[in-house]
């Protein structure tokens, strides 16, 4: 028969040690509260994307040329975060926008002029779910000190 080892899936993991650093930075400098705001999920990613640009590369093309990005594990970040005395919070950036006034706020934009209009839509795209709404987590650190 086949050789298991040969058939058997390897499972990729993107792993961000270097946060380790900046969130030792944070505890040492007396940080009581950080927030966290980019596009990921409560588990691993399993390919980072490389950009040229603002078009998707081949990453190992020319290396040195691209930009290199992943989705944050937001469950590793919490983990690492612990580690340094936070806890952690996580929620979309819908729910923290809305929180924090944003339907307040996008309801003042005067549409009536061709700046505010494009203000409210640039400013909309943020809280929608089919833009980055959903797409993007806010995670709050907090620390007691």
């Amino acid at each position: 028969g086949p050789d298991a080892e040969a058939t058997a899936t390897v499972a990729r993991r993107v792993r961000m040690p270097a946060n380790n650093g900046w969130l030792a930075g944070l505890a040492n400098a007396g940080v009581k509260v950080a927030v966290v705001v980019d596009y990921g999920a409560s588990h691993p990613a399993t390919d980072a994307r490389a950009f040229h640009g603002h078009d998707f590369a081949d990453p190992l093309a020319e290396p040195g040329t691209v930009d290199l990005t992943a989705d944050v594990d937001f469950s590793e970040l919490g983990e690492q975060a612990a580690t340094h005395g936070f806890a952690t919070a996580l929620e979309t950036q819908e729910a923290f926008l809305i929180r924090h006034g944003a339907f307040e706020a996008i309801n003042r934009i005067d549409r009536s002029t061709l700046e505010g209009n494009s203000q409210y839509l640039r400013f909309r795209q943020l809280l929608l779910p089919t833009g980055f709404g959903a797409a993007f987590k806010v995670a709050r650190l907090t620390r007691a000190l």
